[in-house]
């Protein structure tokens, strides 16, 4: 009796600890931050103009939040920055996401270009983005789309992938092979994205179009996982590196106040005169993100000062031409 008492005991601690390590899809997206940002780059395709795939940037930045039915979701927007254009930025879409309560991704609002949740298309109830199946090889799953009259397929290839790129290499990586159908059968669109944990996508590779084949690559990355921010210290003011840095000619900064305070974000040269003022008011307790935009300004190197309260801190960063 005493044997299957300790056997039974043991099963538990085993399932408890199992349990507890668990992984989720949330850790394979992108983590839920505001001020977390991701920076691709793709060499565009062969051949790429006229009608190929041109080279571009492409920056993914959790910049804020909105409530959506009493819920809070979280803020991504993607923005493409054209080699040949550099002073022109291009937001191409804007996704409210959420994390449910067993780790699925959740969207609830879509825009192709505004981050104003009053113009959104909203989805409601909320559907599965990113969902826990996608951590098994060969689950697939395909929905309907009426607004663009097209289906949708997700199929998970492997979870064991080796990915290489200018960020970093990642071990372990969801394969995740995403096509669009149309109501005739015809493959519209097929792209392979790569997960990593606790990064989100690190590659994306499209096929088809085959006018648009290309791949997108990370290169830099500044996260803060959901466990990272219970552990800070969410009692202190503090801010955040711009990103990215260097930049050309817009550039986001984070911030986070404990407490209501007037504030004030500006911006000066390398030889103190001030050239910007971002912020200057009272504001509510939260994290922030605030871009500048540097265009009129020569290359070179400014500084970005914060003062709330008694706190203030200066950080550096640089416009690069």
């Amino acid at each position: 009796m005493k044997s299957f008492l300790l056997s039974l005991i043991l099963f538990f601690l085993i399932v408890g600890t199992n349990n507890s390590f668990a992984q989720t899809a949330a850790e394979y997206y992108f983590p839920l931050n505001v001020g977390n940002n991701w920076n691709y780059y793709t060499p565009g395709s062969p051949g790429s103009q006229p009608n190929g795939w041109a080279p571009r940037t492409v920056l993914e930045t959790i910049d804020g939040t909105d409530l959506i039915a009493g819920q809070q979701f979280y803020r991504i927007k993607g923005v493409e920055i054209l080699d040949q254009n550099p002073w022109d930025t291009i937001t191409y879409h804007v996704l409210w996401v959420r994390k449910d309560f067993s780790g699925n991704i959740l969207v609830g609002a879509f825009s192709p270009n505004s981050t104003n949740i009053d113009s959104a298309i909203i989805i409601n109830p909320p559907i599965p983005l990113f969902q826990n199946e996608f951590l098994n090889a060969g689950y697939s799953r395909e929905f309907f789309f009426p607004i663009s009259n097209r289906y949708h397929q997700d199929s998970v290839i492997s979870t064991t992938e080796t990915v290489i790129v200018p960020a970093g290499t990642f071990t372990n990586c969801l394969k995740i092979r995403e096509r669009d159908i149309d109501t005739n059968g015809v493959v519209t669109l097929l792209e392979y994205v790569f997960y990593a944990h606790n990064i989100g996508e690190v590659m994306r590779i499209r096929e088809i179009p085959v006018s648009q084949v290309h791949t997108n690559s990370l290169i830099q990355y500044s996260v803060v996982t959901s466990v990272e921010a219970r552990e800070s210290d969410s009692s202190k003011f503090s801010l955040c590196q711009n990103y990215p840095n260097p930049f050309n000619p817009a550039t986001t900064i984070s911030f986070t106040l404990p407490s209501r305070s007037f504030v004030s974000l500006k911006v000066s040269d390398g030889l103190g005169r001030e050239v910007a003022t971002i912020v200057s008011g009272e504001m509510s307790a939260g994290s922030y993100s605030k871009q500048w935009d540097a265009s009129g300004l020569p290359s070179g190197v400014y500084f970005y000062r914060l003062q709330a309260g008694s706190f203030t801190e200066t950080k550096k960063l640089i416009l690069l031409r």
